[in-house]
């Protein structure tokens, strides 16, 4: 069986974000560090970035199921001896710059991508992790009973 529309949208971005490396520019390298609906921990192996898909809202339409899916993505790295600050706004500013800095619709899956805001994340004690949560609604539309088909 083929996966969801709404699948592939996760899918799609899980491909984007693996292009944050350093070779292509970025503050961080995600290779092999992104997840999906996996909980940071102080064990967890740093830089670690997880993707959230969240609450959809839908309305009908005369021939389309229109939804916009929410999606938390929370990046965390090591500051070292680094103000923490600094480094979460180069964190915020690899995401914005991926998720933002390209086609929207996903290779056609979404109507659109829209960056909604973000919160910054600082340990509260002795260690040395910092990271940012980026938040996104997704907007798409799938054929009424069939969330494996976009509408004509």
């Amino acid at each position: 069986m083929s996966d969801s529309i709404r699948e592939q949208i996760l899918q799609a971005l899980v491909t984007r974000l693996e292009e944050i490396t350093l070779a292509n520019g970025y503050s961080v390298d995600l290779t092999g560090a992104i997840h999906r609906a996996r909980r940071f921990s102080r064990e967890s192996h740093l830089p670690f970035l997880t993707i959230w898909d969240q609450k959809e809202s839908a309305s009908a339409e005369y021939d389309a199921l229109q939804l916009t899916m929410g999606v938390e993505i929370e990046l965390f790295a090591d500051h070292g001896e680094e103000n923490p600050s600094a480094v979460v706004n180069r964190l915020l500013a690899d995401l914005m710059r991926s998720l933002t800095g390209g086609d929207n619709t996903l290779g056609g899956l979404a109507e659109d991508l829209i960056y909604t805001g973000s919160e910054s994340i600082y340990s509260e004690d002795a260690t040395t992790f910092c990271g940012v949560q980026v938040s996104l609604d997704v907007s798409y539309a799938i054929q009424p009973g069939d969330p494996f088909s976009k509408p004509d």
